[in-house]
């Protein structure tokens, strides 16, 4: 990755953890990702998710 790159990523908002560690690296929000489920959603262990690997599928 080239210096001064730019970095994009995108913790869930209920892990406040993920956002504080994001924060604390001095990155702040530029855009929000919409979580639409359909049906019910997936029991997942969100405190261990730190962020997503893809974005918009349609």
């Amino acid at each position: 990755m080239a210096p001064g790159a730019a970095i994009f990523l995108d913790p869930p908002t209920v892990n406040a953890e993920a956002v504080q560690l994001a924060e604390s690296l001095g990155m702040r929000p530029v855009f929000e990702t919409a979580r639409m489920y359909r049906g019910k959603p997936l029991d997942l262990p969100i405190d261990d998710v730190f962020g997503i690997t893809t974005f918009e599928l349609g």
